[in-house]
């Protein structure tokens, strides 16, 4: 942590601090004093109440009324509907007015009524309407209003006496007045018709944002936290769907309301998940402009341009998934260019083949120019990471992850691109085959050649076959290239390391990092392993290692032979085999038939092997 930093939270927690510590801060100037003064201010009550009113003021202004609706309505960025939320909360938990209610009060006498506060929305809205010339005859039936401001009306009418003064007075002030109120002829029916109509204009603001927005942009498609004009449209609009589908579900019938949405979108709540609805509407835009294209037109297949372009995944995805749409959702992209034949077109197109699909394409091209699959981890063809991508595929094979198709592919090109013993051999032997058959044998591969001929009887016998490519079947015809000096070489250093070794736990199959009595035996073994695979290691030190540990140098990969001693000793001594090992044995048993006979023998006596009850 920078000092700055650390000095500000020293700061900010200075009362917390034990005395001592803040002596210490005092020997290096930060005070209590300083450390108030350091401390962030933070607005003042006061000051956000006074933003609060000042965003209020202006909202008046401009609607004549603070009947605002919901948390979520904002006013030129400021969640103004929150904020008068709170403010009610605060005014009816008060014993009496107080200077904030006061204040309000003096914006709109009634932002806080005793009454429904869905009530005064809709008498303003009535009053707009006076306000700006429109006649009310109670006698006739309101007539020029919409239906349910008219039943609104009604209702009240029904209900006046009922009604509290204020609210009375407010009425009076639009002209419904008790005698007004009196001329309206209503029926039972009508009463209760009117008095859902007052509860259902709760909404009418919502419908009107609705109507607004749909004159606009033709859709009702807007996401849950949209705002139009101040009112929170996305909010109520997910209300009107639950309320719909909670309708049919009840009834089995359409929801009367949402017939006056149909005919501002007939797909404002469709049977299908809603947000499609939205990428649908702006891929529409698009269209009706002019500007839609369609994945893969004026782009590569495969450009990650267009890959990131969230409509055109989109796009693509609809394309791709187009005989499984609902029929009004291929009438929809119908209407944007979209039909079955395109969607299959642009498919077909955009189709690229899969990571598996690519690897095996570069390992045909590789095995039909070299003849074999035997590269290193870091070889790439043509760019691609052939070497990484078959490394892949013999681990998923060892773990039984791998298609038997990819196996059955792959076994075609080369037999042993997956041989039970080390890759590294399979190269070596490539190499010397392609020398063989040029004529062109060095003295390194002649070595090689030779060295196999001492460990055949410990080769798989696969590994054996692939030798007799090389022209011969008995050790004693490959060629032997005859030592040319009687000098005798000491034995190596480090075989008294090993006979310690050996007597004290059985084997040599000790990992890199392995040290007896203080010598790196473990580097020391690798070492003496990379001399007797390329016939360099003296035949007194080779003598001795194989009486020591017959397998000290085997021809399978070692890591096999260090699991196994470790598995033996752990299941001989009766303790519990880790989930690895347990793992490992188990693979054992399910590629027993690819393993060397030699393995074979080693995990028998193990008692790891495929005969039932073991």
């Amino acid at each position: 942590m920078l000092n700055g930093e650390w000095l500000y939270l020293q700061c900010t927690h200075y009362d917390a601090l034990h005395p001592e510590q803040q002596r210490l801060l005092a020997d290096i100037g930060v005070t209590a004093e300083a450390a108030r003064t350091a401390r962030p201010r933070r607005a003042s009550m006061r000051a956000r109440f006074e933003t609060g009113l000042a965003h209020a003021r202006a909202y008046a202004a401009e609607h004549g009324h603070l009947a605002i609706s919901g948390k979520g309505a904002v006013h030129e960025g400021y969640p103004l509907g929150a904020w008068l939320v709170a403010q009610r909360s605060k005014a009816r938990q008060a014993a009496g007015p107080t200077e904030r209610s006061r204040a309000l009060d003096a914006v709109d006498p009634w932002w806080n009524p005793p009454w429904p506060l869905s009530w005064q929305r809709s008498f303003t809205q009535v009053r707009r309407l006076v306000q700006d010339g429109h006649a009310l005859d109670a006698q006739r039936g309101f007539p020029g209003l919409e239906a349910e401001s008219a039943l609104w009306l009604s209702h009240q009418c029904a209900v006046y006496g009922s009604l509290q003064r204020d609210q009375q007075c407010l009425l009076a002030g639009i002209g419904i007045t008790a005698e007004e109120a009196g001329k309206v002829p209503m029926t039972a029916e009508e009463a209760k018709a009117a008095s859902q109509a007052a509860a259902r204009l709760g909404g009418s603001a919502g419908l009107a944002s609705a109507r607004s927005f749909a004159a606009a942009y033709r859709h009702l498609a807007v996401p849950f936290d949209f705002v139009h004009d101040g009112y929170p449209l996305g909010r109520w609009l997910v209300a009107q769907r639950s309320k719909e589908r909670r309708h049919l579900r009840a009834t089995g019938t359409a929801w009367p309301p949402g017939r006056r949405l149909t005919e501002l979108d007939p797909w404002w709540n469709p049977p299908w998940h809603f947000p499609w609805q939205r990428p649908y509407q702006q891929a529409r835009t698009l269209w009706q402009e002019g500007r839609l294209l369609l994945p893969g037109q004026h782009a590569l297949p495969g450009d990650r341009d267009e890959d990131e372009d969230p409509l055109m995944v989109w796009l693509r995805r609809q394309c791709a998934r187009h005989d499984v749409l609902r029929p009004e959702q291929q009438n929809l992209l119908a209407e944007i260019g979209i039909i079955a034949a395109t969607a299959r077109t642009v498919t077909a197109s955009l189709t690229t083949p899969t990571p598996g699909e690519i690897g095996l394409a570069h390992a045909r091209s590789y095995a039909a120019e070299h003849g074999n699959l035997a590269v290193t981890d870091r070889t790439r063809h043509n760019g691609h990471p052939l070497g990484s991508w078959l490394l892949r595929q013999r681990q998923r094979a060892a773990d039984g992850r791998i298609e038997p198709s990819r196996i059955t592919t792959l076994n075609a090109l080369d037999p042993h691109w997956n041989p039970p013993w080390p890759l590294a051999w399979q190269r070596a032997y490539h190499r010397a085959r392609a020398a063989t058959d040029n004529g062109t044998l060095t003295s390194t591969e002649r070595r090689w050649i030779r060295t196999q001929t001492q460990l055949w009887d410990s080769l798989h016998p696969a590994q054996q076959q692939l030798l007799a490519h090389l022209g011969t079947t008995e050790p004693a015809a490959i060629p032997v290239q005859v030592r040319t000096t009687a000098r005798r070489y000491p034995t190596g250093e480090g075989l008294p390391h090993a006979r310690a070794y050996a007597t004290l736990h059985g084997h040599l199959a000790v990992s890199i990092h392995t040290h007896q009595e203080g010598f790196p035996l473990g580097r020391w073994l690798v070492q003496q392993r990379r001399k007797a695979r390329s016939g360099q290691l003296s035949a007194p030190t080779l003598q001795e290692l194989t009486v020591l540990d017959p397998w000290w140098n085997p021809p399978w990969a070692f890591a096999w032979q260090r699991n196994y001693h470790v598995h033996r000793t752990l299941a001989a001594a009766g303790g519990p085999v880790p989930e690895g090992l347990r793992r490992w044995a188990d693979r054992q048993i399910t590629q027993w038939d690819r393993l060397h006979p030699h393995q074979q023998v080693l995990l028998t006596t193990a008692r790891i092997t495929t005969t039932p009850g073991h």
